[in-house]
């Protein structure tokens, strides 16, 4: 909780910095602006390390080695939008939270889909079954060449439909 705090106070004290500091001289200033400093003082190497490290703040090293605070990055001035540290952080929960709600609707659409897809097989061979008849039965009509009734050549279609589903299956079963 002070770690974040600090780390948000550390955000808006370099973004509205007028000069680069050294690590030491940037510790004073931040102890001049913010009250009960020394509260946070143990969390500020932490800090500091925590923004280097997610890209929310810039920082080099001179010619002694010393680390320098030289700006905010563009993903640190969006951190300072919110109004703290806390509000960031739920932001990105929530983000999670709707990751991971939408990847289980993509995994129950392809589970869906992968069972609509296992009917597709069937559904193909009804429809160039009873295509196929409608055709055949419409041949035979324009030729004057029914010689059995309508409902007796469609139990043929169901008939032929069906063999052709247990041909299917047999197929895949090898």
């Amino acid at each position: 909780m002070e770690e974040n705090y600090l780390k948000f106070k550390i955000l808006v004290f370099v973004r509205d910095m007028i000069q680069t500091y050294n690590i030491i001289q940037f510790e004073g200033e931040l102890d001049n602006a913010i009250e009960n400093y020394k509260n946070y003082k143990k969390y500020f190497e932490k800090a500091v390390n925590g923004l280097k490290d997610e890209g929310l703040i810039y920082t080099s090293k001179n010619n002694t080695g010393t680390t320098i605070i030289t700006g905010i990055s563009d993903k640190g001035k969006n951190i300072l939008r919110f109004n703290n540290w806390n509000e960031y952080e739920d932001s990105l929960n929530l983000e999670k939270q709707k990751e991971k709600d939408l990847k289980a609707l993509d995994y129950k659409l392809k589970e869906i889909t992968l069972k609509n897809q296992k009917l597709t097989p069937y559904i193909s061979i009804l429809g160039l079954v009873f295509g196929l008849g409608s055709m055949i039965w419409s041949i035979m009509d324009k030729y004057k060449l029914i010689f059995i009734d309508i409902s007796i050549y469609f139990l043929l279609l169901i008939l032929f439909a069906i063999l052709g589903i247990l041909i299917f299956k047999k197929i895949n079963l090898k």
